[in-house]
């Protein structure tokens, strides 16, 4: 008998092939299980499988096994992330909808910011405009001139005072010349005097150039002064130099220009209380003189009426000249009782499209028995075109009407710098409202009546001949 073919290598053989079936069909498992049984049938087979080559033979196969394991613990990780990722969806999905409400207020927030934004870059570039003009914000609105000279002498003391105060603290400086303390304080104190004379003769020359429209500008000069001396100061040592004397030079020069703007609001409210009185005492000359008139004529119709009685004439002319006696007799006492109310007047209210555009009117008073020559003086040759009257109000206390519709309307003065100006910016519906308001808080009985539109005839004449003119020709060679 062949040795290999006896019945304990046959049995280890169909052992050995059963296993490598179940290994070639990928079950590690199913083959050590074949061999367990295996080992049960004949301690051989056990042996077989169980030996350090038939591990070495199918080391590839066993290492394969164990990435799957290795690959399915993954797989069952990378399950447990996708279900928490999923619920996450799921929640965001849930907040979308808040969060896209949320997103439009946020989108429509930013939207008014922005037009917030424009807006004040407008304003900024007015301001920007205004400061170069000239035209700045006063910065001691409500003092008179005097109170501002007297901050201007206060400010110059001052700034004596720091300039003495650099000169001494130079003498705390340890600063050296030839190894010599005393000289080299010396030094930096004749740097230090030149220093000073030489920023304060800058801002001198500037301020000497100071106009009511040129204030930015000087402003500008003295920082451009104040930088070249505070290197310069830097560069020689003079640490005593002090920034506290710039801000006095600033504040100065703002006290300068407000100082002769100032001056120049009291000059012409001088001179309007100048034509105030001029216009009070032309007013009581024409009331005298109404008087005298009214009298006279009164005393001529009573004579004419005696004589007309004592000659018998007819009932008729009798009669007329009784009726021009009452009448005579009544303009006396009008004219009588006018002088004795110093404050009554008409308060007029009117406009000048053709001068200061539509929606401006002047609120004015006047004295005097006929207040339309008032009005034809004020639209003489310094405006192109006359003005037109929209209401002539007629009160017992002129200056107090003007000065009750002044304080309603005050929020639309035109000037608020000059308060002598009386011109206001403001619809013709609230002017209405706001002046009968006025008339009846200080009783004005007398009706109030009101040209709304103005007729501006000169002026749309004017636009209508510009319109139809042909245009200017240019000849060319």
């Amino acid at each position: 008998m062949n040795p290999l073919f006896n019945p304990l290598t046959g049995l280890a053989t169909a052992g050995f092939l059963t296993l490598a079936g179940a290994l070639t069909d990928g079950s590690s498992s199913k083959a050590l299980t074949l061999a367990g049984a295996g080992a049960a049938g004949g301690s051989a087979v056990a042996a077989l499988v169980g030996g350090h080559s038939v591990r070495k033979e199918f080391a590839d196969i066993l290492s394969v096994e164990d990435e799957v394991q290795k690959r399915q613990k993954r797989l069952d990780e990378l399950s447990r992330e996708q279900s928490k990722l999923e619920k996450l969806i799921d929640e965001l999905r849930k907040n979308f909808v808040v969060d896209r409400e949320s997103r439009n207020k946020l989108n429509e927030e930013i939207d008014n910011l922005n037009k917030a934004i424009k807006e004040l870059e407008k304003d900024k570039a007015s301001v920007s405009l205004l400061a170069d003009a000239g035209c700045v914000t006063r910065e001691y609105p409500g003092l008179t001139s005097a109170q501002l000279g007297e901050k201007l002498k206060e400010n110059r003391v001052n700034q004596k005072a720091v300039a003495k105060d650099i000169l001494a603290r130079t003498a705390q400086t340890s600063w050296m010349v030839n190894n010599s303390l005393a000289k080299g304080r010396a030094l930096i104190k004749k740097q230090a005097t030149a220093l000073l004379r030489g920023f304060n003769a800058e801002c001198d020359a500037a301020l000497a150039t100071l106009k009511h429209s040129n204030e930015t500008t000087v402003l500008n000069k003295i920082e451009r002064a104040w930088n070249f001396y505070d290197k310069k100061a830097d560069e020689v040592h003079v640490d005593s130099w002090d920034s506290q004397l710039y801000f006095l030079k600033l504040s100065e020069c703002k006290l300068v220009h407000e100082n002769e703007l100032q001056k120049q609001i009291e000059k012409e409210e001088q001179a309007e209380i100048r034509q105030r009185m001029r216009e009070e005492e032309r007013a009581l000359r024409e009331l005298e003189k109404a008087e005298k008139e009214a009298a006279a004529e009164a005393k001529k119709y009573a004579e004419l009426l005696e004589k007309a009685k004592q000659e018998a004439q007819n009932d008729e002319r009798i009669a007329e000249l009784q009726r021009r006696l009452d009448e005579a007799l009544v303009n006396q006492e009008r004219a009588l009782s006018r002088a004795q109310m110093t404050r009554s007047g008409h308060v007029y209210v009117i406009s000048n499209i053709g001068s200061f555009g539509d929606g401006v009117y002047k609120v004015g008073m006047s004295r005097r028995l006929e207040p339309m020559d008032r009005v034809r003086e004020l639209g003489d040759a310094s405006v192109p075109f006359p003005f037109d009257v929209h209401a002539m109000i007629f009160t017992e206390d002129a200056p107090g009407l003007e000065n009750a519709i002044h304080r309603r309307i005050e929020s639309s003065r035109l000037n608020r710098v000059n308060l002598r100006r009386e011109f206001f910016t403001i619809s013709m519906e609230a002017l209405v409202k706001e002046v009968e308001a006025a008339a009846a808080d200080i009783g004005v009985t007398h009706e109030i009546r009101w040209t709304l539109v103005a007729a501006a005839e000169q002026y749309r004449q004017s636009l209508a001949e510009r319109e139809s003119a042909p245009s200017p020709s240019f000849a060319t060679t």
